[in-house]
């Protein structure tokens, strides 16, 4: 697991694609940071992502 604190304020979305223990999932601080992590056995490994990756992700993801 990693460090990364996610605020129970942070706006999380589950996508796909996942894996057998879970989606791709984006969160978005309120600090304006930004992070994906897919769901492993042990819950969340989030990494730090660019704003626009978000951005992009969330685009494509509304378009489905």
């Amino acid at each position: 697991m990693s460090d990364i604190d996610i605020p129970k304020d942070s706006v999380i979305t589950d996508l796909e694609p996942g894996n057998y223990y879970g989606n791709l999932a984006v969160a978005a601080r309120p600090d304006g940071k930004f992070y994906w992590s897919v769901e492993n056995y042990n819950g969340h490994d989030w990494s730090i992502i660019p704003e626009y990756l978000y951005q992009a992700i969330m685009r494509h993801h509304s378009e489905q």
